[in-house]
Order: structure tokens, then C-alpha cells, then sequence
């Protein structure tokens, strides 16, 4: 699988990345908010869907990060963070702006 790297910076960069990462599965202990640092890293495993096209389809998975700076809170629902082991499913990561050019992001899994 050949290595991928985003920078988003806008709204647009982020539908695809998001596109990229769609059905990527997280463990919940893969999950880490650094309030410290004002981060947040998603340790993901996702498809090689670039690899899954052509005469020569392969599919193939591979690992993934994300990687989110500036972070001021971090909040989950309906996830049980006793359940370490636990897989979630990413459906999309969209972006809801509050005030130029902060806002919140949201994982959403199935």
C-alpha cells in the first residue's frame, strides 16, 4: 500500500480524507486524548481502496493516524471506555465551524 498524507485545511481537504478513511476500524483504546499537549490521536485500520481497482485488484489493509492540533476538549458518546478492546467502525469525519477558524470536529462511527 503506498504511504498517504494529509494536511486538511479546509472543509474540502477534509470530505477527502474523510473518503479515505471511511469504514476504517478504531479500537476504543486507540483512542487518545492528550489534554496536555492539546491533541488528539486515532490509531485506525483502514482498506487500501486505491489498491482494490484495476485489472491487478488487490485489497489489502493497512494502518492509519489521525492527528488533531489545538485541541480544547475532547467529548465521546455512547462509546464504554471499559470496553478497551471494543472495535468502532469510522462512517465520516466532518468539521462544524463556531468561530473562524475554530470549530468541532466529529468522528462518526456506526
Amino acid at each position: 500500500m503506498d504511504q498517504l498524507k494529509f494536511v486538511v485545511l479546509d472543509e474540502e481537504d477534509l470530505e477527502v480524507a474523510s473518503t479515505h478513511l471511511q469504514d476504517a476500524v478504531v479500537r476504543v483504546s486507540d483512542i487518545l486524548w492528550r489534554p496536555q499537549e492539546k491533541r488528539v490521536v486515532v490509531v485506525l485500520g483502514r482498506l487500501d481502496w486505491e489498491g482494490a481497482q484495476g485489472e491487478n485488484a488487490e485489497f489489502r489493509s493497512g494502518g492509519a493516524a489521525l492527528r488533531f492540533e489545538c485541541v480544547l476538549s475532547c467529548k465521546c458518546r455512547q462509546v464504554d471506555h471499559g470496553h478497551k478492546d471494543d472495535f468502532l467502525n469510522l462512517l465520516a469525519v466532518e468539521f462544524s465551524e463556531t468561530e473562524a477558524p475554530s470549530g468541532v470536529v466529529l468522528l462518526e462511527f456506526s
